[in-house]
């Protein structure tokens, strides 16, 4: 080797030795029939020097036991042949503290598949070791905190898709970390709304945080669960940007079920409270009004009869219909009052207009001081008892049978009369004939309404009528709607028929008292625009 030559290898070899140092790295070989380590460069930490020849057992003695035992293990496998390569991470216990150095070594074998030594390279990583169980720490700490959070937490990155979700949102949503990451929480869980329409990206709350830099808070939304279920939720968006420059978006989220439940209550307590006071002062005001409908002789074709409906008109001159505070009354105590202004009003039109029809609560038929007021009422306005007539449900005599029948037979005594309302529909109509002094059957709207279209309800309809005579008593058709109901519950043998094509409920001083009104020719312009004869 020229001498310019051999300057340059030795100049290269000193660049190659710096540069292993500055990485703290070493190379070394192990023989198995010696045991010695023949080290090429310092190792790390300064555990041996370069060029030293050191006892395999010497080198071993320094790391931990538990490092030791894997080493030792690694070595015995390429012995047997059955490994030829391992990288292991290594913590050596020296005078100076704990280091933590890398291996990688590979077996050289004979052309026989003999192990003739084991080389490798080690480098000292202390520092990054450490750093990683720093950052490995912090980040089971952050995880034992967001995983006993009891609400949800998501993180998203800039565009808005799944990072990270907890415990509680996994619980809460049902999609686990596998199933959400990668995926834009937006699609995820909130594209779709309870009331099947789609939430579009741009109204989004959590993706205009996300991109415009602007926390937000929203105490009323809905996520979308796995199930495909809807869940309500009040949650907070806040954009973030980590020391390495990452963006995203951390979502904090609770279920809101049990808040909008309270809200829904509250909601309707206060709407039952106005209500009540709303009754009381219609009361108080006179504001209660009854509305009448035509009833229809078929045989005659003359309206004999009308029905007295109740209606609440408020101080704006809005009528509002009874479903809307019937129900309230009835639970808060106030029907009673209602029952007996209405009692006192039919007893009054009945004695200039003729024959009406009227409605009680249950709680009123099981008063029994009802029939003694009917009495009064009759006495001090002078109509006929035989033109008042009382409709009962069955629900009515459900709640209290004995005290339905009671008010049953003290009526009659009165010779006032009685109707089994929404005939049909219960199971113990047909049981009720036998036990009250029934004068009527009220066909229930149900089987009215498609007699056209329906067979069975045909034949329900022939049956009550045949049931009816065969008691000695009346039937009423409700909701005959048009002219084709009306001509079909004529030929079926109803006595009488109720409906907007006979005639719509109107207040009592559109009917000219004791004039019968037209019969069924001048009718067929009162043609039904919604269901129901009672509005």
């Amino acid at each position: 080797m020229r001498p310019q030559e051999r300057t340059e290898l030795l100049a290269t070899q000193d660049r190659l030795r710096e540069a292993h140092e500055a990485a703290r790295l070493s190379s070394w070989e192990w023989h198995p029939e010696s045991n010695d380590v023949i080290v090429f460069q310092a190792l790390a930490s300064d555990i041996a020097r370069s060029g030293a020849r050191i006892d395999l057992d010497e080198l071993l003695g320094a790391m931990s036991p538990a490092d030791r035992s894997i080493a030792r293990e690694d070595l015995a496998a390429m012995v047997a042949g059955s490994l030829d390569e391992s990288t292991r991470r290594c913590c050596y216990e020296l005078a100076e503290g704990q280091a933590w150095l890398e291996t990688h070594s590979r077996a050289l074998r004979d052309d026989t598949g003999g192990l003739l030594s084991v080389r490798g390279t080690t480098q000292e990583v202390t520092g990054q070791h450490l750093a990683t169980q720093e950052l490995l720490a912090a980040r089971n700490y952050l995880s034992a905190v967001t995983d006993g959070m009891g609400e949800g937490l998501c993180t998203t990155d800039r565009d808005g898709r799944v990072v990270y979700v907890n415990d509680a949102a996994v619980e809460l949503l049902g999609w686990n970390g596998s199933l959400a990451k990668g995926r834009v929480m937006h699609d995820l869980v909130h594209a779709t709304r309870s009331n099947g329409s789609l939430c579009r990206a741009d109204d989004c709350p959590i993706l205009r945080a996300s991109l415009d830099g602007i926390a937000v808070r929203v105490e009323d939304d809905e996520f979308s669960c796995r199930d495909g279920s809807i869940l309500p939720v009040a949650y907070a968006a806040a954009p973030f940007v980590t020391d390495d420059g990452a963006q995203g978006c951390a979502i904090v989220f609770a279920d809101a079920t049990e808040r909008k439940a309270r809200e829904v209550s509250l909601e309707r307590d206060a709407e039952t409270l106005s209500w009540i006071s709303r009754i009381q002062d219609a009361l108080a005001e006179q504001r209660f009004e009854l509305f009448a409908q035509p009833i229809l002789d078929l045989h005659s074709g003359a309206v004999v009869q009308r029905e007295l409906l109740l209606r609440l008109r408020e101080p704006d001159g809005t009528i509002v219909p009874p479903i809307d505070y019937l129900p309230i009354a009835e639970r808060y105590g106030l029907i009673a009052d209602i029952d007996h202004w209405v009692i006192e009003q039919a007893c009054e039109i009945a004695a200039e207009i003729g024959p009406v029809q009227l409605n009680l609560s249950a709680r009123s038929i099981g008063d029994p001081a009802i029939v003694a007021q009917i009495e009064q009422c009759l006495t001090r306005s002078r109509a006929d008892p035989a033109s008042l007539v009382f409709e009962i449900t069955e629900t009515a005599l459900i709640a209290d049978e004995c005290a339905a029948k009671a008010f049953a037979e003290r009526l009659h005594r009165l010779g006032c009369k009685l109707a089994l309302d929404d005939f049909g529909t219960g199971y113990g109509g047909f049981t009720y004939l036998k036990q009250l002094p029934v004068d009527m059957l009220k066909i229930d709207i149900e089987f009215v309404r498609d007699l056209g279209t329906s067979a069975a309800s045909r034949h329900v309809v022939v049956a009550v009528v045949a049931l009816a005579r065969a008691f000695g008593l009346k039937t009423v058709a409700e909701g005959v709607e048009d002219a084709h109901a009306l001509r079909m519950v004529r030929e079926l043998g109803v006595d009488f028929a109720q409906g907007f094509q006979i005639g719509r409920p109107a207040p009592i001083v559109e009917h000219s008292p004791r004039h019968p009104e037209p019969g069924l020719e001048s009718q067929s312009g009162l043609l039904s625009q919604t269901n129901g004869s009672k509005p």
